[in-house]
């Protein structure tokens, strides 16, 4: 931390992609602290239709389907992932990501298909095909992860653990820290309570909020700005 800290005072300035370190870092050492998050294509992540989506994958049309993205492992969540596949077995669980957890590889369920990597082209048809996107992490951060800003862009609505974001998004369904499968849970539930217009309004909530906060026309004149100037 004293070399990162030295770092930060002989710059000229300092970005950060996560929201609670740029506001923390930003008491400290003022304006020369910017704010970049990553930004999404939402020109390739982009809606579309479920039923074409699931047809095309072969997934089944009428079940509730949850999309996991990332690694399988202890700081992606993945005893928390294994707790709500056993606890929600009318749910397909649909798991895309580097398997690195011996539990999970055990794990013997009805409701779970695996894969090891998909391509982006490839996620834009499995995030439109699910109903909600699970992406968890055991690290405090504040800001929206890639694979988040995937599925918000492509109208799926997401649970993932962030704090402190700069616009809320009532397509987000923020669970707090540490991770918890009972909380998880409740969010699962209150989700699919809601009716199908009500799922899709949040789809596209979501879509016009990625494309407003974290698209590459809404954030590359501050990427020029910061970088270049």
């Amino acid at each position: 931390m004293l070399i990162f800290y030295s770092l930060i005072f002989f710059s000229k300035k300092t970005i950060f992609n996560d929201y609670a370190d740029y506001k923390k870092y930003k008491r400290i050492f003022g304006n020369k602290i910017k704010y970049l998050p990553a930004p999404v294509n939402t020109d390739l992540f982009i809606s579309k239709d479920k039923l074409s989506c699931r047809k095309k994958l072969s997934l089944p049309k009428n079940k509730k389907i949850i999309l996991f993205v990332g690694r399988v492992d202890y700081g992606r969540g993945s005893d928390i992932l294994i707790d709500l596949i056993k606890s929600n077995k009318d749910i397909l669980f649909i798991v895309i990501g580097r398997l690195m957890d011996k539990n999970f590889e055990k794990l013997r369920a009805n409701n779970v298909v695996f894969f090891e990597k998909k391509s982006s082209e490839e996620l834009v048809d499995y995030y439109n095909a699910a109903d909600l996107g699970l992406f968890l992490h055991r690290k405090y951060r504040g800001g929206l992860g890639l694979v988040v800003e995937e599925s918000l862009s492509c109208g799926v609505p997401a649970i993932t653990p962030v704090r402190q974001l700069p616009e809320y998004s009532n397509s987000l369904f923020q669970t707090p820290f540490p991770l918890n499968s009972l909380h998880m849970n409740k969010l699962i539930s209150k989700f699919f309570k809601l009716s199908i217009k009500e799922r899709e309004k949040l789809g596209k909530f979501a879509r016009k909020f990625t494309k407003e906060n974290y698209s590459d026309d809404a954030l590359q004149e501050n990427y020029k700005k910061y970088y270049l100037d």
